[in-house]
């Protein structure tokens, strides 16, 4: 899938509801991120990016923060994926002041979804609910949301965290408008027009979470969608829904 709003997401973000999670603080600063890294923010992304790409499947949880009552888009959702592509899983979207879930089964670029009151799958065109096509959001090649890592601009470390029984490094930066929404197939596609985006990374480089913030519906909104991975390396069967 507020603003912690895929499918409409690969969403992903695709694509892309209201989880922002988070984690504490550390005490470890700036400095200390660099030396233990021993690379530029910039090649940490790049090391990130292989990881990502090298892995069978994951599970995803999409969430978004301060999406307009009024805009029709992806809330939050939830599923697996691979870069088969393939996907399956619920996603929530907002259409018309109404939300509902909805089930979703993406593979052989073709994206399915069992609609409120449909008794069978149909298949859809995600960017007409507001929600990434995850065909896309999954892919290893340009467009896919691990292709978002090496084009960071300004990418600088920053504060380390922790998540559950892990510690995670922050690297913030920026992304061009035309890039965030060729992954998640929404919100503005202006020159010059940058979102903020803040990733979190284990000590292993698998991506934990990519959180993308700004005017995705309207001129000065701060909507932000957060990705966050989990179960790298799970099989992910998927198959055409009857």
């Amino acid at each position: 899938m507020q603003r912690c709003t895929a499918l409409s997401a690969a969403g992903s973000t695709l694509l892309v509801g209201a989880l922002t999670l988070t984690g504490c603080s550390s005490t470890a600063g700036k400095a200390a991120a660099r030396t233990t890294a021993g690379e530029t923010a910039v090649q940490r992304l790049q090391a990130v990016k292989k990881v990502v790409d090298a892995a069978t499947g994951f599970h995803i949880e999409l969430s978004s923060a301060n999406v307009p009552s009024t805009a029709s888009g992806l809330l939050s959702g939830s599923g697996d994926g691979s870069h088969a592509p393939a996907f399956k899983g619920d996603l929530r979207v907002q259409i018309a002041g109404a939300n509902a879930s909805v089930p979703v089964v993406a593979i052989g670029n073709v994206v399915y979804a069992k609609l409120p009151f449909a008794k069978a799958y149909s298949t859809i065109n995600p960017s007409t609910y507001g929600a990434p096509d995850p065909n896309v959001l999954f892919s290893s090649g340009p467009g896919g949301l691990s292709a978002l890592l090496p084009i960071t601009q300004g990418a600088a470390y920053g504060s380390q965290k922790r998540d559950g029984s892990e510690t995670v490094q922050t690297i913030t930066g920026t992304l061009p408008s035309s890039a965030v929404h060729k992954t998640l197939g929404f919100g503005k596609d202006s020159t010059g027009l940058n979102y903020n985006v803040e990733y979190e990374i284990t000590s292993t480089n698998e991506l934990r979470q990519v959180r993308v913030t700004g005017p995705f519906y309207t001129a000065g909104d701060t909507t932000s969608y957060l990705t966050r991975f989990t179960k790298y390396g799970e099989k992910v069967d998927v198959s055409k829904p009857s």
